[in-house]
């Protein structure tokens, strides 16, 4: 955490546009809970992009972000076997999962995202393949390109 904080994020940087990529989700999807620290992690990510500063005791980070002139932007993620995105309003950023990497379906109603869909994928056949090529462009669009089963998305991050 402390170097994730710190390092990875610097708020010395100008400008940049930050990805994180992880395999589970930074927050509850109300379909599979989270990781063991990804509050803190929304928590600092919500401090970078606010531009103030954060302090936790337990993981020894004590960061000013207030000059930040950079911006965490999107997180890509697995895990949930499901294409969806969301925007999350806490901390401004795209959040986007993709699909499930063996041919399976999986039931998405229960999702309390923005897009949720499992398409369905039979061996032997294009469908059977996943895999996303990610475009992020300076206007804040993200184009998502599908390989297999699925559709290519147009997204704008804010």
């Amino acid at each position: 955490m402390k170097w994730f904080a710190e390092t990875a994020l610097d708020p010395n940087q100008d400008g940049w546009n930050y990805i994180i990529a992880s395999h589970n989700h930074l927050t509850d999807s109300g379909i599979v809970k989270t990781f063991g620290n990804s509050e803190t992690v929304c928590a600092i990510l919500e401090a970078f992009n606010n531009k103030t500063a954060f302090e936790s005791d337990e993981y020894g980070i004590k960061v000013d972000f207030t000059n930040n002139t950079s911006k965490a932007i999107l997180s890509i993620f697995g895990h949930t076997h499901r294409d969806f995105y969301t925007h999350d309003k806490r901390t401004g950023m795209l959040f986007l999962g993709s699909g499930n990497a063996k041919p399976m379906v999986y039931e998405c109603s229960n999702s309390v995202y923005e897009y949720a869909t499992c398409e369905p994928r039979e061996r032997e056949t294009y469908t059977e393949a996943l895999f996303d090529g990610v475009i992020c462009k300076k206007d804040g669009s993200v184009t998502k390109i599908r390989f297999g089963a699925g559709n290519d998305q147009f997204l704008k991050i804010n």
